[in-house]
């Protein structure tokens, strides 16, 4: 039983990631939805071991990307002295 879960859940993480690099908006529309069906449905079934990794996961994930990116989000309005409307 514990792989038919673990499948929805990696069946479900390759629809999404196919989705994203479908070129069809309309297939990667539904690739996308169904995906997040079949991730969701997977994580609601797995045990708790596995959903408790898989939030650890999430929040190292979004923790790590954040501190990359926020040297550029963040820019002190001191340091900004002309706002150029005519962007290339």
């Amino acid at each position: 039983m514990l792989v038919l879960k673990i499948t929805l859940l990696l069946t479900g993480l390759w629809a999404v990631w196919t989705s994203l690099k479908a070129c069809e908006q309309v297939y990667g529309i539904t690739l996308l939805l169904s995906g997040l069906i079949l991730v969701v449905w997977g994580l609601s079934l797995a045990p708790l071991w596995l959903q408790i990794a898989v939030e650890m996961l999430l929040i190292f994930l979004v923790h790590l990307f954040s501190n990359l990116y926020r040297p550029y989000r963040r820019i002190p309005l001191s340091q900004v002295t002309e706002v150029d409307y005519e962007a290339d």
